[in-house]
């Protein structure tokens, strides 16, 4: 990796679907490669779904050039230094194509956001986490970092918007380049600084003490009785100031207006609802819910 940005250009390439923040972790990659005094230049393609597709974003860098050299606008097969994956299937598109070179590094969120194509078969279409792991361990098995990074954000207090953070400081702790300029990009942004920036410090000194895990999966269902799960979406609506009141009062209609429906059903529905409007909206949808609960009971 020591010739790497000098005798040839770093090579790097991001994976996300539509919604998770792909066109911002490139900038802060590119931002910060620039604040270190490198040339820099991305490319990205986006997906035709604006939620769930298929986002990648394709960087070259030379350190210490006046100028950039002649860049492609798509990488070559066996040639990447560096993916990065928010998503974990699109980062397994990547490695489908052959992309990562033989000491590239492999960074990538284990949170399954789904894309399209898993979402359309009726009996479940998610693709295997396991096939996935095994093909990273294949091709970069010193160098790969798969974790949960919703996860690690939130066992930390952060927002659960830092994730790009956390795989950003990550990426950069595999490289070993210095976390200043890209602090500073991050700064120059101005989305989320403060938990960005404590996000980065998190992935990056992780990365450096050996403390991140390298095969991170935590089974997305839930494993907790509803009561649970209630309070942990009311923890939640309060650190990010929603209504809190709200959400018990029409918790408590749930579980009595309609005992033919699973609570959790309540306790998920009525929290995004009231985090994505407020109260009054989460109320509309209950009562819709009820119209359609009664009429089916009738």
């Amino acid at each position: 990796m020591s010739t790497i940005g000098t005798e040839r250009n770093l090579r790097i390439m991001t994976g996300t679907v539509g919604g998770q923040g792909g066109g911002v972790i490139a900038t802060w990659l590119v931002r910060g490669l620039l604040n270190s005094g490198w040339q820099a230049q991305s490319t990205s393609l986006l997906g035709m779904s604006q939620r769930a597709g298929s986002v990648t974003a394709y960087i070259e860098a030379r350190q210490g050039a006046t100028s950039l050299p002649l860049v492609s606008s798509y990488p070559v097969p066996g040639d990447l230094d560096l993916v990065i994956g928010q998503e974990l299937l699109e980062m397994a598109r990547i490695l489908q194509q052959g992309l990562p070179g033989r000491e590239c590094a492999i960074i990538s969120n284990t949170h399954r956001y789904l894309a399209t194509i898993e979402k359309m078969p009726a009996e479940g279409g998610i693709y295997s986490s396991e096939a996935i792991l095994n093909a990273v361990q294949q091709m970069a098995p010193n160098r790969h970092w798969l974790f949960n990074a919703q996860h690690i954000v939130a066992e930390a207090g952060l927002s659960p918007l830092s994730t790009n953070a956390v795989l950003l400081g990550a990426a950069m702790g595999a490289l070993g380049l210095d976390a200043a300029p890209f602090r500073q990009s991050i700064e120059e942004a101005k989305i989320g600084v403060k938990d960005n920036l404590l996000a980065f410090d998190l992935g990056y000194s992780q990365v450096q003490d050996g403390t991140l895990p390298t095969a991170q999966f935590i089974d997305p269902r839930p494993q907790s009785p509803w009561q649970a799960m209630q309070e942990e979406r009311t923890a939640k609506l309060q650190r990010y100031g929603g209504d809190v009141t709200a959400y018990g009062r029409l918790m408590e209609r749930f579980t009595t207006e309609l005992r033919g429906l699973d609570p959790a059903i309540g306790a998920e529905a009525l929290y995004r609802l009231i985090d994505y409007q407020d109260g009054a909206y989460a109320e509309l949808y209950l009562q819709r819910v009820k119209v359609r609960a009664d009429a089916e009971a009738g």
